[in-house]
Protein backbone atom coordinates (compact mmCIF):
# COMPACT_ATOMS: atom_id res chain seq x y z
CA UNK A 1 0.00 0.00 0.00
CA UNK A 2 3.24 2.63 0.56
CA UNK A 3 4.23 2.04 -2.20
CA UNK A 4 0.79 2.35 -4.36
CA UNK A 5 0.31 5.74 -2.59
CA UNK A 6 4.06 7.20 -3.00
CA UNK A 7 3.24 7.57 -6.66
CA UNK A 8 1.11 10.54 -6.06
CA UNK A 9 2.86 13.52 -5.41
CA UNK A 10 0.64 15.07 -3.14
CA UNK A 11 1.38 12.41 -0.38
CA UNK A 12 2.09 13.15 3.40
CA UNK A 13 2.37 10.64 5.31
CA UNK A 14 1.42 10.79 9.52
CA UNK A 15 1.92 8.41 11.71
CA UNK A 16 -0.98 9.08 13.62
CA UNK A 17 -3.40 11.39 14.39
CA UNK A 18 -2.61 12.01 18.57
CA UNK A 19 -0.70 9.45 18.92
CA UNK A 20 -0.78 9.48 22.84
CA UNK A 21 -3.96 8.94 23.03
CA UNK A 22 -2.95 5.35 21.87
CA UNK A 23 -1.84 4.30 25.69
CA UNK A 24 -1.27 0.50 24.96
CA UNK A 25 1.10 1.47 21.75
CA UNK A 26 4.65 2.36 23.03
CA UNK A 27 7.10 4.49 20.97
CA UNK A 28 9.04 2.00 19.41
CA UNK A 29 5.97 0.56 17.62
CA UNK A 30 5.52 4.69 16.09
CA UNK A 31 8.92 4.09 15.37
CA UNK A 32 8.76 0.78 13.35
CA UNK A 33 6.02 1.74 11.43
CA UNK A 34 7.90 5.50 10.41
CA UNK A 35 10.56 2.55 9.10
CA UNK A 36 8.86 0.75 7.43
CA UNK A 37 7.57 3.85 5.55
CA UNK A 38 10.53 5.48 5.12
CA UNK A 39 11.98 2.09 3.49
CA UNK A 40 9.22 1.84 1.21
CA UNK A 41 8.36 5.26 0.22
CA UNK A 42 10.82 5.96 -3.37
CA UNK A 43 10.10 9.65 -3.35
CA UNK A 44 10.53 9.92 0.45
CA UNK A 45 7.52 12.43 0.88
CA UNK A 46 6.75 14.52 3.91
CA UNK A 47 6.45 12.62 7.37
CA UNK A 48 5.42 13.24 11.14
CA UNK A 49 3.49 12.44 13.69
CA UNK A 50 0.91 14.68 15.48
CA UNK A 51 0.11 14.75 19.17
CA UNK A 52 -2.66 15.61 21.55
CA UNK A 53 -1.26 16.47 24.60
CA UNK A 54 2.14 14.68 24.89
CA UNK A 55 4.92 16.38 22.31
CA UNK A 56 6.52 13.76 20.34
CA UNK A 57 10.34 13.95 19.48
CA UNK A 58 10.57 15.69 16.91
CA UNK A 59 14.51 15.55 16.27
CA UNK A 60 14.06 12.10 14.56
CA UNK A 61 15.41 11.57 11.58
CA UNK A 62 12.60 10.06 9.66
CA UNK A 63 10.17 13.17 11.00
CA UNK A 64 10.49 15.88 7.96
CA UNK A 65 8.57 18.64 10.13
CA UNK A 66 6.57 19.09 13.06
CA UNK A 67 2.92 18.17 12.54
CA UNK A 68 1.54 20.09 15.87
CA UNK A 69 -1.36 20.17 17.55
CA UNK A 70 -1.88 23.31 20.27
CA UNK A 71 -0.84 22.11 24.01
CA UNK A 72 -1.66 25.78 25.38
CA UNK A 73 -4.92 27.22 25.43
CA UNK A 74 -3.51 30.52 24.75
CA UNK A 75 -0.92 30.69 22.96
CA UNK A 76 -0.69 28.65 19.78
CA UNK A 77 1.43 29.74 16.86
CA UNK A 78 3.71 32.11 19.08
CA UNK A 79 5.18 28.63 20.19
CA UNK A 80 6.67 28.35 17.01
CA UNK A 81 9.48 30.20 17.62
CA UNK A 82 10.40 27.82 20.83
CA UNK A 83 9.44 24.26 18.51
CA UNK A 84 11.26 25.43 14.93
CA UNK A 85 14.49 25.58 17.06
CA UNK A 86 14.27 22.86 19.55
CA UNK A 87 13.54 20.26 16.53
CA UNK A 88 15.14 22.33 13.44
CA UNK A 89 12.16 21.62 11.64
CA UNK A 90 9.73 23.52 9.80
CA UNK A 91 6.24 23.25 12.18
CA UNK A 92 2.54 22.76 10.36
CA UNK A 93 0.07 24.26 12.89
CA UNK A 94 -2.80 21.95 11.82
CA UNK A 95 -4.61 21.73 14.84
CA UNK A 96 -4.83 25.30 16.56
CA UNK A 97 -8.51 24.47 18.10
CA UNK A 98 -11.92 24.83 16.80
CA UNK A 99 -14.49 28.05 16.39
CA UNK A 100 -17.49 26.77 18.28
CA UNK A 101 -18.93 27.10 21.60
CA UNK A 102 -18.30 23.92 22.97
CA UNK A 103 -17.65 23.89 26.60
CA UNK A 104 -14.01 22.47 25.92
CA UNK A 105 -10.82 24.51 25.54
CA UNK A 106 -10.12 22.84 21.76
CA UNK A 107 -13.67 23.65 20.31
CA UNK A 108 -14.88 27.29 21.53
CA UNK A 109 -12.78 29.83 20.34
CA UNK A 110 -14.25 33.27 18.36
CA UNK A 111 -13.81 33.25 14.59
CA UNK A 112 -11.97 36.19 15.69
CA UNK A 113 -9.57 34.41 17.81
CA UNK A 114 -9.12 31.75 14.98
CA UNK A 115 -8.32 34.40 12.44
CA UNK A 116 -5.76 35.77 14.74
CA UNK A 117 -4.06 32.30 14.74
CA UNK A 118 -3.92 32.29 11.09
CA UNK A 119 -2.28 35.82 10.96
CA UNK A 120 0.07 34.76 13.86
CA UNK A 121 0.90 31.84 12.36
CA UNK A 122 1.65 33.24 8.46
CA UNK A 123 3.50 36.57 10.23
CA UNK A 124 5.55 34.86 13.27
CA UNK A 125 8.57 34.18 10.79
CA UNK A 126 9.06 37.94 9.84
CA UNK A 127 9.10 39.63 13.08
CA UNK A 128 12.09 37.82 13.80
CA UNK A 129 13.62 37.83 9.99
CA UNK A 130 14.08 40.17 7.04
CA UNK A 131 12.57 37.47 5.07
CA UNK A 132 9.33 37.96 3.79
CA UNK A 133 6.71 35.67 5.33
CA UNK A 134 5.68 33.04 2.96
CA UNK A 135 2.50 31.20 2.86
CA UNK A 136 3.31 27.85 1.70
CA UNK A 137 1.07 25.11 0.79
CA UNK A 138 2.19 21.22 2.32
CA UNK A 139 3.62 19.65 -0.72
CA UNK A 140 6.98 17.78 -1.52
CA UNK A 141 10.06 19.44 -1.62
CA UNK A 142 13.59 19.00 -1.17
CA UNK A 143 14.84 18.62 2.77
CA UNK A 144 17.05 21.06 2.61
CA UNK A 145 14.52 23.63 0.74
CA UNK A 146 12.25 23.02 3.69
CA UNK A 147 14.31 23.67 6.51
CA UNK A 148 15.89 26.97 4.70
CA UNK A 149 12.65 28.79 3.84
CA UNK A 150 9.99 27.48 6.26
CA UNK A 151 9.18 28.25 9.59
CA UNK A 152 6.06 27.59 9.39
CA UNK A 153 4.01 25.82 7.29
CA UNK A 154 0.20 26.40 7.05
CA UNK A 155 -2.19 25.06 4.33
CA UNK A 156 -3.57 26.72 1.41
CA UNK A 157 -7.52 25.01 3.20
CA UNK A 158 -6.24 27.03 6.10
CA UNK A 159 -5.71 30.39 4.79
CA UNK A 160 -9.09 29.95 2.75
CA UNK A 161 -10.64 29.39 6.33
CA UNK A 162 -9.34 32.73 7.99
CA UNK A 163 -10.35 34.51 5.10
CA UNK A 164 -13.79 33.19 4.89
CA UNK A 165 -14.12 33.52 8.44
CA UNK A 166 -13.39 36.93 8.55
CA UNK A 167 -15.36 37.64 5.58
CA UNK A 168 -18.14 35.99 7.28
CA UNK A 169 -18.17 38.93 10.19
CA UNK A 170 -18.25 41.59 7.41
CA UNK A 171 -15.08 42.84 8.89
CA UNK A 172 -11.76 44.33 7.38
CA UNK A 173 -8.36 43.01 8.79
CA UNK A 174 -6.07 45.22 9.55
CA UNK A 175 -2.47 44.17 10.61
CA UNK A 176 -0.20 46.37 12.71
Amino acid sequence: MIIRLSAYHNVWWAMANEFDLFRWKPVSEWESNAETVCRQDPYRHLRSIHNCMTMYDHSKGWITHCSLQRIDLYRTAENVEIWRPQYGKPCVLDEIAYEGNLPFGWGNISGEEMTRRFWEAIWSRSRHSSMRPAVRTARPTAQADREKNASCIITEQTVHAAVRSTCRKGRNMTLK
